[in-house]
């Protein structure tokens, strides 16, 4: 069923710090078929980031989302933290 979604991260309690010197830089990143919305990141948040953002994302007939999360780099590629599929047809 085509709509809006509206994606509120609040916060994530992770295992383990990804970087050898300072915080991880954390965010979430929303995607449902082609479309991809990333949303603001929580510089220096390690493993207790917060986030106060909403991403909002258009569906079309997607039978799943992908919700990433990332660590934001300067130097580098953005490290993946992890990843979780939602099934958007469910009753």
């Amino acid at each position: 069923m085509p709509g809006t979604l509206v994606f509120k991260p609040l916060h994530a309690n992770l295992k383990h710090d990804l970087n050898f010197f300072g915080k991880m830089n954390p965010y979430c990143k929303v995607q449902i078929g082609e479309t991809k919305v990333r949303g603001s990141v929580c510089k220096n948040g390690g493993k207790h980031p917060s986030w106060g953002d909403n991403i909002v994302v258009e569906r079309n007939n997607e039978q799943y989302c992908e919700i990433k999360l990332r660590d934001k780099n300067t130097l580098t590629c953005d490290s993946k933290i992890g990843v979780a599929k939602i099934d958007l047809e469910l009753p």
